[in-house]
């Protein structure tokens, strides 16, 4: 799944209340795994673009953009899971 349509999703679900809250925390803990695999998959292409020295300078901030928004939201997927919790 993209990026961007997980951020999608996550926003929805983050904006629900009501009966619906058992649905949403089976569906939010689903997208957090999505979106830990996403992470590591970031991850790692970040640790590989390190191999390439200066040449990959633009791949490597593109990658460490991603990543600091994928933790970002993650962690606030997170946050709404423990309240959700309560």
């Amino acid at each position: 799944m993209k990026t961007k349509n997980l951020l999608e999703r996550l926003s929805q679900l983050l904006s629900l209340e009501g009966s619906q809250r058992r649905e949403e925390l089976v569906s939010l803990r689903e997208l957090l795994e999505k979106f830990e695999l996403k992470e590591a998959k970031v991850s790692q292409r970040l640790a590989d673009a390190q191999e390439l020295g200066p040449d990959g300078e633009k791949l490597r901030q593109r990658l460490s953009d991603k990543l600091r928004v994928l933790r970002a939201q993650r962690m606030k997927g997170l946050e709404r899971c423990a309240e959700l919790e309560e």
